[in-house]
């Protein structure tokens, strides 16, 4: 950017690596002078041969940053593997996650998790996707869905199903009424899971105020915690629900924050 200098750019761009990229010759020792910040991982000099380019950028995809107290950068297969550790390690260590989150995607992560993940029942609850959905990916993942009870919001809005309640799973009416949902989720719990997953917060925002969502979910934690069941709940990160967010975020025990690309960073102050 004209008449700006890098030196005042690069520490305003944080958790990110950077190739800097110049057409103007650049002497060895102004190259190491600008490798001395630390997310300036590569120089690139213009004009450069495509092959080379390619193997710059697989170099830097693969470069490990080094990790602060508070923030980790996720980047591609070489670094999902720790994402899944670091999944297992908050779960082992907490009662209760918060998963915010600026990509749904971030579900294939814990679908995932689950492979490795040792429990003997888990209950499922999901507001966006579809039981059929749902068990699908888990197959697809060689995840065993019997060891699943799955309660669903979705299906019996979008079809006409014989009967609303299955050996594994119970489809509500509506994912609008807050006490189909409480009972739904009373009898899933007969069943005494290890864990429950909820996917997502942001759906019953969508048909009800921050304060009804947040005393629903305070009851919630509160009979998971007495039963030592393990609750990781799900929410995108949105602007319209921030107030919900503030107050979700205080009821559990850790909250994990994803930015894209694969960013986290865990929040404290709780």
């Amino acid at each position: 950017m004209p008449g700006t200098q890098l030196k005042d750019i690069v520490p305003k761009i944080k958790g990110t690596k950077i190739a800097f990229l110049s057409v103007l010759r650049t002497s060895e020792a102004e190259k190491e002078d600008l490798m001395k910040s630390k997310n300036i991982v590569d120089f690139i000099q213009k004009p450069f041969d495509i092959n080379e380019m390619v193997e710059k950028v697989k170099k830097i995809v693969g470069y490990q940053m080094e990790p602060t107290s508070d923030h980790l950068v996720v980047t591609y297969d070489k670094e999902y593997d720790d994402v899944i550790r670091m999944f297992k390690r908050e779960i082992s260590n907490n009662q209760s996650l918060l998963i915010v989150t600026d990509d749904t995607r971030l579900t294939e992560i814990v679908f995932n998790m689950f492979r490795d993940l040792e429990f003997r029942l888990a209950c499922y609850i999901d507001m966006n996707k579809t039981y059929r959905f749902i068990t699908q990916s888990l197959k697809m993942k060689g995840i065993d869905i019997n060891k699943f009870f799955f309660v669903d919001g979705v299906t019996a809005v979008m079809t006409d199903l014989n009967s609303k309640r299955w050996d594994n799973c119970i489809f509500l009416e509506s994912p609008q009424s807050l006490e189909d949902l409480e009972l739904a989720i009373d009898e899933a719990l007969k069943k005494k899971p290890d864990i429950l997953i909820f996917d997502s917060i942001s759906s019953l925002l969508s048909y009800h105020d921050a304060s009804k969502v947040g005393s629903f979910f305070e009851k919630l934690l509160n009979t998971t915690k007495s039963n030592n069941i393990k609750s990781i709940f799900f929410m995108l990160n949105t602007d319209q629900h921030k107030e919900g967010l503030q107050g979700i975020k205080e009821l559990v025990d850790k909250n994990i924050h994803f930015e894209l690309p694969w960013q986290y960073k865990r929040v404290t102050g709780l």
